[in-house]
């Protein structure tokens, strides 16, 4: 008995002391300042206590990259190493983390979505669709007005990894607990997190694999995502198959699956990529390639009959700079925008020479312009007030305007870059490009336009989005529409089919309010049980976000050719036609005049215009009147000078007489 009471005692001393065991075998003490990464995060608002530097926080000044020879450290600090039994995939938060304070870096910008943003400017939404039930939501846990929180239509934060992280960069809503709902925990289990992937960015090596990285997220192998898509190790099996009560850490679970056609998630290192030491190289670079950044971040036209016309690099790439050149952060991984009122959100007079205005342009200080050999441009004959009218964007920024808005596709909207992306000409969702419109700060800029369409429920005329698996499950079988159509102009629905469903589901207790429909700037509802009515609604406006790129070379700006440019009866800055896309078939006007969104009377423009049709006339006219008035001018004056002349000569006259 007592050497069993003996074995008990020495078992829960090692439990006890388990999480210090854990973290400090196999660490490397001479490469880090201190051994873990034990500073908290309220995941709620993200607030990190400060914690203590570690070597790869602070650089001592060299401009070079240190060589990345290291070991690689699973999520328990545990060392990987080659020929070993069932290995777990590397965690970037040990790996990366033994030199680099990660509570610090997963607040950046790509990584904290699940963060306020305290600027209020708009960004790209994560945007959610489903064509069978007419569904185009933008999603944002930001709140940007006109997104919808997805927590708010039922969209929990696995379900949010599994949609969208393919474009995600990991970190924060994928990795901390306090934000996981009950109905996913075992899901979670099984999946693991999906932390920071520092390797999407920093990555020098050509074989690293985004659309992999893209695949294994569709496959809820969150937490082997960076070890797949890295060179080192391929990742077979799929954690979406496994059962809810599956444990990743028990392989005597193998035996309960059917292996010929489902296999857990594996990891196969390449032996050959370890030395022995068992360290592996990562090729690891501050400059970003830009293929690196436009995997997220691409905007290309729907229509490959334009494309290759239309379509050509940013005038910055073709003259040899990076997106990091003006995109770039410190050890925050707060990355630098670059629009014009940044440096006032953030308090930062420096971030101002890394806008159009500071880089090209004046500084707030009085300091030198032209970061990286920027040019300053001219800009003769153009009035001033067009600089404090427009943005730079309106003129330098996306595509030359047309009679209509362009269709284009973004790379996370669209699944740019991931296998299985729909490469249809037209597809779900219809985003349109340039759209000019007019910003919280008075100018105008060009922006990316999507309309809202989704199913909500009015109660006192309260109005809020149903959740996704509502609509799927109550909604979307009452519209039959094709499954297999997910390209075009987008589906539409007749009345009588509206009238269909808002009576099924009104007449049903599933609701405790009344069924309405938001979608092309509208709300539908039924008036009676035989008649639908629609109105305006402000949920159910345009959600815009600002543009930039791709930045067009001086000779392609925008009034390169003159005033009329712009200042013309068929303007396409003025009266281009920007497409009302509704779920609706209404018959109603299908396009709106890009005025409306510039905040500018069309009657107006269109009188102002015509002025300038006149102003060579009127020039012709001032010219011949300034000519005219000179010669009057000059005709009185030698008439004048003439009489002078005669009266000092009669005076002169009249004294000599005098004198005689």
């Amino acid at each position: 008995m007592k050497k069993n009471y003996f074995a008990l005692i020495l078992f829960a001393l090692l439990i006890l002391n388990s999480n210090e065991f854990i973290f400090s075998q196999n660490s490397d003490s001479s490469s880090t300042a201190v051994v873990s990464d034990s500073s908290t995060v309220d995941s709620v608002v993200n607030k990190v206590p400060e914690a203590p530097l570690k070597i790869g926080d602070v650089a001592d000044g060299n401009k070079s990259i240190p060589i990345h020879l290291i070991k690689l450290y699973d999520e328990n600090r545990f060392t990987i190493e080659k020929n070993e039994n069932h290995p777990l995939p590397f965690s970037t938060k040990q790996t990366c983390g033994d030199c680099h304070t990660y509570s610090k870096i997963k607040n950046g910008t790509h990584f904290s979505i699940d963060q306020k943003d305290s600027t209020k400017r708009n960004g790209e939404p994560f945007i959610y669709t489903n064509h069978r039930a007419l569904t185009l939501q933008p999603l944002s846990y930001r709140g940007w007005k006109g997104t919808i929180n997805p927590d708010s239509v039922g969209i929990t934060p696995f379900l949010f990894v599994k949609k969208f992280g393919s474009h995600f960069t990991g970190g924060n809503i994928s990795e901390n607990e306090e934000l996981e709902k009950p109905e996913n925990f075992l899901r979670w289990e099984i999946s693991g997190k999906l932390e920071v992937n520092c390797l999407v960015c920093h990555d020098a090596n050509s074989a690293y694999d985004q659309a992999d990285f893209a695949a294994q997220i569709r496959n809820e192998n969150f937490k082997w995502a960076a070890t797949s898509s890295s060179n080192l190790a391929n990742v077979k099996g799929s954690a979406a198959k496994m059962p809810d009560n599956f444990d990743p850490y028990n392989t005597n679970t193998y035996v309960d699956l059917d292996l010929r056609s489902t296999s857990p998630p594996t990891v196969f290192y390449d032996e050959t990529k370890f030395d022995h030491d068992n360290k592996v190289f990562f090729d690891i670079t501050k400059n970003i390639n830009k293929e690196r950044c436009l995997f997220c971040h691409t905007t290309t036209l729907n229509n490959d009959e334009e494309k290759y016309l239309a379509e050509q690099e940013d005038v910055h790439i073709t003259a040899g700079m990076s997106c990091v050149n003006c995109h770039s952060n410190g050890m925050s991984h707060d990355i630098i925008k670059g629009y014009s009122e940044e440096y006032l959100d953030k308090n930062k007079s420096q971030l101002h020479s890394f806008s159009c205005e500071g880089c090209h342009l004046t500084s707030i200080d009085n300091s030198i312009v032209g970061r990286n050999g920027a040019p300053k441009p001219l800009h003769k004959g153009i009035p001033p007030i067009h600089f404090e009218k427009l943005s730079c964007t309106v003129c330098h920024s996306s595509y030359m305007p047309s009679d209509k808005a362009k269709m284009v596709k973004t790379s996370r909207a669209h699944k740019l870059g991931v296998p299985g992306a729909n490469k249809m000409a037209l597809t779900y969702p219809l985003i349109q490009s340039p759209v000019f419109v007019r910003a919280e700060n008075g100018k105008i800029e060009p922006r990316n336009l999507i309309w809202p369409s989704y199913w909500a429920v009015k109660n006192n005329n309260e109005i809020k989005a149903l959740e996704i698996e509502f609509v799927e499950n109550n909604i979307q079988p009452k519209l039959e529409l094709d499954t297999t159509y997910n390209f075009g102009n987008g589906p539409q629905v007749a009345d009588s089919t509206l009238i269909k469903v808002f009576n099924s589901i009104n007449h049903s207790d599933l609701l405790s309010g009344n069924l309405v429909f938001i979608t092309g700037g509208r709300i539908y509802e039924l008036e009676d049980s035989t008649k639908i009515k629609s109105s305006e609604y402000e949920a159910a406006e345009p959600y815009t976000w600002a543009i930039a790129h791709n930045v067009r070379p001086a000779q392609q700006s925008l009034g390169v050719n003159g005033c009329d440019d712009c200042h013309s009866l068929n303007s396409n800055f003025n009266f281009s036609e920007v497409a009302i896309i509704s779920g609706v078939d209404d018959k109603s006007n299908s396009t709106i005049s890009m005025v409306n969104f510039e905040g500018l009377d069309s009657i107006y423009q269109s009188l102002f215009s015509l002025s300038f049709y006149f102003r060579p006339f009127l020039k012709f006219i001032l010219i011949f009147s300034a000519f005219v008035i000179t010669a009057v001018f000059l005709s009185f004056s030698f008439s004048g000078i003439k009489n002078v002349s005669k009266y000092f000569s009669n005076v002169s006259s009249l004294n000599n007489d005098k004198e005689i």
